[in-house]
């Protein structure tokens, strides 16, 4: 019986080192190739809070940061950026590094300017509003959007890459998110943009930051 189970361990050993082998062969990646996003330490980021529009997120400490508004805890738009000189940049010319734009819109003051304003009751109503009215968007200079569902601070996200720049004055690559405030007041839209190689080297970062944003009431 000994031997038995000993032949039976041998044959089992062998089986696992032909799945092995056939994985080579046949082109299996290793585990060690899995891509995963670095987790940055508390020590390594900054925590930014907006007691306004109530939300807070995390940046790594050596991005800066630049608001628009009374003051950087109650703005309606900060930005955040990988080069300092882009601190005092104008509007115009692309990024020098990599930059996170955090735009909120209080959906009651459209409401009062616009009495035809519709009801938004979920971020795709937005989308829709916003790419009905062209606010923000030109499919002939940017392309056609690709649209994919996320998840930020529990709430659901539109998440739009486009093929083109989104503004003729960032020249550069894309990515927008988009999501509406659990109370349905304010719509936040996370904006990243940059060059290459800058696009490519930073973007890990622009996740981490989404994946910080929290709302905090």
């Amino acid at each position: 019986m000994k031997i038995f189970k000993k032949q039976n361990l041998v044959l089992i050993g062998v089986f696992c080192l032909v799945l092995v082998g056939l994985g080579l062969v046949f082109g299996a990646k290793p585990v060690s190739n899995l891509i995963t996003l670095p987790i940055l330490s508390e020590s390594q980021q900054t925590l930014y809070t907006n007691q306004k529009y109530n939300y807070s997120l995390k940046f790594p400490e050596n991005w800066f940061i630049k608001h628009f508004g009374e003051s950087q805890e109650t703005a309606g738009t900060i930005v955040l950026v990988t080069n300092q000189a882009d601190l005092t940049a104008g509007d115009g010319g692309p990024p020098r590094g990599a930059k996170v734009q955090i735009f909120v819109q209080d959906l009651g003051e459209l409401h009062e300017v616009d009495s035809s304003f519709p009801q938004i009751n979920f971020v795709d109503d937005w989308i829709d509003w916003e790419r009905l009215n062209q606010q923000g968007f030109d499919s002939e200079a940017q392309g056609e959007p690709k649209d994919e569902t996320m998840t930020i601070a529990k709430q659901q996200a539109i998440k739009t890459t486009y093929s083109q720049p989104m503004y003729p004055e960032d020249m550069g690559k894309s990515i927008r998110v988009t999501v509406l405030s659990p109370d349905k007041k304010y719509i936040f839209q996370i904006q990243y943009v940059a060059t290459e190689p800058d696009f490519s080297e930073q973007e890990s970062n622009f996740e981490n930051i989404l994946s910080s944003f929290k709302f905090t009431n």
